[in-house]
This record gives C-alpha cells, sequence and structure tokens, in this order.
C-alpha cells in the first residue's frame, strides 16, 4: 500500500510564503513544477512530498502517478511503486510507460510472468520503445529463453543503435547461451 500522504507541504516552514498564498490551482502548478525540479535533481525524499501534495491537490493524472512510481523505486520502494505505476496505468492505460517501469518493478520483485506481460503490454502500446524491448531482452535472458531474448535485445537495436543497454544485454544472452564469438 502507498504511505499516508505526509504533512501538509503549504504548512511546513520552508514552504515559500509566496506559494502558501496562492488560490488552489496556482498552488498546484507551482507544486508541479517544483516536483518536476526535485525529480530532475534526483532528490527523491523531496519530490515524493510534491508529488503526494500535486495529487492530494487533484493531480490524478497518469503521469503524476507514474512520477511518483519512479521517486518511490528510486527510494527502494519496490511493492509501493508497483501500487503507483498500477494507478497511472488505471488513469491512463495507453501510455507504455507505466506499463514498462511496471515490467521492470515486478521483475525485481521476481514475477517474470506478470513482468513479461507488462513488457509486451507496453510494446503493443509502443513498438518502437527501445527500453521496452531491451528491458523484455533482459527478462527472458534471465530466464534462459535467449533466442527470444536475442531477438527482443535486436529489435531494441534496430529502433535505437545508440541505446547501451541493450547492446549489454544482448552480449550477456550470447555468452549465456555459449554463441559469443
Amino acid at each position: 500500500a502507498l504511505e499516508q500522504t505526509p504533512p501538509e507541504f503549504f504548512s511546513r516552514e520552508d514552504a515559500p510564503e509566496s506559494i502558501r498564498r496562492l488560490p488552489e490551482a496556482s498552488k498546484l502548478d507551482a507544486i508541479l513544477k517544483q516536483a518536476t525540479a526535485l525529480f530532475d535533481s534526483q532528490s527523491w525524499s523531496e519530490a515524493e512530498l510534491a508529488i503526494r501534495q500535486a495529487i492530494e491537490l487533484g493531480a490524478n493524472t497518469g503521469w503524476v502517478w507514474h512520477e511518483l512510481g519512479y521517486v518511490l523505486q528510486e527510494l527502494g520502494r519496490p511493492e509501493e511503486a508497483e501500487e503507483a505505476y498500477r494507478k497511472s496505468i488505471e488513469v491512463n492505460p495507453k501510455r507504455a510507460a507505466p506499463w514498462n517501469n511496471l515490467g521492470y518493478v515486478l521483475a525485481g520483485l521476481v514475477r517474470a510472468e506478470e513482468a513479461e506481460q507488462a513488457y509486451r503490454t507496453a510494446i503493443d502500446l509502443e513498438p518502437n520503445g527501445a527500453c521496452a524491448w531491451h528491458n523484455l531482452g533482459n527478462l527472458l535472458s534471465t530466464l534462459n529463453r535467449h533466442e527470444e531474448a536475442e531477438q527482443a535485445c535486436q529489435r531494441a537495436i534496430k529502433i535505437a543503435p545508440k541505446h547501451v543497454p541493450a547492446w549489454n544485454v544482448l552480449g550477456t544472452t550470447l555468452s549465456r547461451s555459449g554463441r559469443l564469438e
């Protein structure tokens, strides 16, 4: 389950007075901008607080839930990240990114069958998404499904020839299958 929403951001002493006086819509916009800046600077704990405040103020979008999932993943809380990604998907099931990241979390939780399905859904939604292809390849490689893994990595490389993770997974897959020359 997700943690309860932290204490209200605007009641904290460090909240800028200029933000505390804004009307709700403007507060939400300011918080989303702050959350984005914190996310970009990898200030994960602070980004979580800002994102949760945005959600409390009504930012119930797939993007916001996806960003919360990513932050929770970075904070080492995969079960909560899974829940946030699922909420993102519930709000907007047509975006590939939360499906891909859900697959990544599920793979880390050793739920390979669910992870594979999430990756395949991401690929169905965005066939040219190199990241989902390489993540699928990595999962299949760890499951010793080397031929499928190689095909997934080749697809990622065809889409994005400079996508280094796909090359790494391809090399690992070829090595595991005894085909590295």
